[in-house]
């Protein structure tokens, strides 16, 4: 998500959007996503019911979550692309963004974005550990509704 994060101003500029999308309440998400500083919208599910329509529920982790998943959604909602993602294997923003270039260029089929195995570099892993050791010490609190 921290990747969609840094190129959401260049998603955005290839007519594309990025949301998030969990089985978590807002009162949970927002925090998070204040945390996080992520410029989208993190869309919740609580009851699962669209995450387990699209296919993404993961009922073998935390109790129930959906699992990481890149969708290219065309005007009229029509799938154009989609990527069910594991932990160490997906599609990179990068490819996404070139993808939507290509689109807005007139490619009628692009190639798809590949996934890529995920090696996070220093950078990736400070700014993915340090919120997380933040978190342990200090979750947010919950958001009134």
């Amino acid at each position: 998500m921290a990747e969609f994060r840094e190129r959401y101003e260049e998603i955005r500029g290839a007519n594309g959007e990025v949301a998030g999308l969990s089985v978590d309440d807002p009162g949970h998400s927002e925090p998070l996503r204040g945390l996080y500083q992520i410029p989208f919208a993190l869309l919740c599910d609580p009851t699962a019911e669209v995450i387990r329509a699209w296919g993404l529920y993961n009922e073998k982790e935390k109790g129930g979550i959906a699992q990481s998943a890149v969708f290219v959604i065309q005007p009229g909602l029509k799938v154009r692309f989609a990527s069910l993602d594991t932990t160490v294997s997906r599609v990179r923003a990068d490819g996404v963004l070139d993808y939507l270039r290509a689109v807005a260029a007139g490619q009628a089929e692009p190639a798809p974005p590949q996934r890529r195995l995920v090696v996070p570099n220093t950078g990736e892993l400070i700014r993915t550990v340090v919120p997380s050791m933040k978190l342990s010490f200090f979750p947010p609190k919950r958001l009134e509704r």
